[in-house]
């Protein structure tokens, strides 16, 4: 199928779904043996009638993390860093804890040690360098350097601060001499310099009781999360470039050898399992990039009312990036599941089942980032998981059936998991991408964002 052929069964293909899911607009673009296809269908804003194009910008979220770990990959590819340089030799101010915590860890999101809960208006919109050390003074790593996976924010906060003594450079700076200027984009900041160039999409969430989504205004985090959440909005243009970047078939100021080093594998992800509605959750995360069950690598990033992402496979020479205007995560892997298919790329959803855990090992309280926790409790042949986060709580239950665990969950998209082996200290669940530490009995939750 051609280019021409291929957008016309995309725009067909987005008509339908943004007409079935009531989302707003949907942005795609395709590059398939270096041939560019783009389409896209709804509109930027439900209160306005501007028709959704593929120029519109979306806000990049946590891809920002991608582009700082390729900057940080390149500096190791010449040299100026190693990825097993150990953090606390350039940040001497780290806690003794974290003395083991190295480049690599932090790429990985292997650090092991208590991240801050972005669900704190505190930590989201005032955090500063000095509350973040006397956070990790005050909260003890919950696994060793290298053992655990639990997607961390501020991970890519620190490598900032690593880059930024060992270079008297910024990730900004670098990111944009390194990425943007040799793929000739131009990056957006909502609120900045979005004036004279083209539209931003709205964010929009679904009303519960009207059951149609409404515009919500997105409030960008503060700068300490700026190599990790950047207030950066990008066309599907551009974010299939950075994607045609990481597959190596273009050309920019990461070498080659900083994408292999993104592509190697550093830790696979516990089985997990949840409502038809999950989110699909990698099989592998290497330095910087997930691997998915499909083959296919990526990321992706969310903002309040908007989700985006990019997949490649650099030996096919497939890339893609997508955007919706709304933040649902299951539409984002349905849109990416369908797309990949027609291109010859398995589904990337896992099973639906877990293998027979000991259901009494299971039994316990469980520790994660800032002010989370979790109490897992026998509930007839299998338990119930229950998940508090600041003000955010929710449950999952879990039935033990045949020797397979099946979940329900009260969020649709949540994934459950558990890792470790036998009833050592690293016994933990999986929420997500998050994880939580079993321990013996929940203690009192320190934090320094009041």
């Amino acid at each position: 199928m051609g280019p021409a052929e291929t957008r016309l069964a995309l725009e067909s293909f987005l008509k339908d779904l943004v007409e079935k899911s009531g989302v707003p607009g949907i942005a795609v673009a395709l590059s398939v043996d270096g041939q560019r296809v783009d389409a896209a269908y709804g509109r930027v804003d439900v209160d306005r009638p501007d028709a959704m194009t593929v120029h519109a910008r979306f806000q990049i979220g946590c891809l920002g993390k991608l582009l700082s770990a390729l900057v940080v990959l390149e500096l190791c590819s010449r040299k100026e860093l190693q990825l097993d340089d150990r953090v606390s030799a350039c940040i001497h101010e780290l806690p003794e804890s974290l003395a083991h915590l190295t480049v690599r860890h932090l790429l990985s999101h292997t650090g092991g040690y208590r991240g801050l809960n972005l669900a704190s208006p505190e930590a989201a919109y005032a955090c500063t360098w000095p509350r973040f050390l006397q956070h990790l003074r005050a909260n003890p790593p919950l696994f060793g350097a290298g053992e655990v996976f639990s997607y961390e924010h501020s991970a890519a906060v620190l490598l900032g601060e690593v880059v930024r003594r060992k270079t008297a450079r910024s990730l900004e700076d670098l990111v944009r001499t390194w990425i943007f200027e040799p793929l000739e984009i131009e990056a957006v900041r909502p609120g900045a310099n979005a004036g004279s160039l083209p539209s931003l999409s709205s964010h929009h969430a679904r009303h519960a009781d009207a059951g149609a989504y409404v515009s919500v205004r997105n409030v960008p985090y503060c700068d300490f999360w700026a190599p990790s959440l950047p207030n950066l909005a990008l066309s599907t243009a551009e974010l299939v470039s950075i994607a045609s970047l990481c597959s190596g078939s273009r050309r920019s100021g990461i070498s080659a050898n900083a994408l292999r080093l993104a592509g190697s594998h550093a830790i696979r992800l516990p089985a997990a399992i949840g409502e038809t509605g999950k989110e699909v959750l990698p099989s592998y995360y290497g330095h910087g990039v997930a691997e998915y069950a499909n083959g296919l690598w990526g990321h992706n990033g969310s903002s309040r009312g908007q989700t985006c992402a990019i997949r490649f496979h650099a030996q096919r020479r497939f890339c893609m990036a997508v955007a919706l205007n709304a933040w649902e995560p299951r539409i984002r892997d349905l849109l990416i599941d369908r797309i990949a298919a027609s291109f010859g790329f398995a589904a990337s959803t896992p099973a639906e089942k877990l293998p027979h855990h000991d259901l009494d090992d299971a039994v316990g309280e469980y520790i994660g980032p800032d002010q989370t926790q979790a109490k897992v409790s026998r509930s007839g042949e299998g338990f119930k998981v229950e998940f508090t986060s600041r003000q955010q709580s929710f449950q999952v239950e879990v039935d033990a059936v045949a020797g397979q665990m099946r979940a329900r969950a009260s969020i649709p998209h949540l994934s459950f998991g558990f890792f470790g082996n036998g009833r050592g200290a690293d016994r933990g669940l999986m929420f997500g991408l998050v994880a939580l530490k079993k321990v013996a009995g929940a203690p009192e939750v320190r934090s320094n964002h009041h």
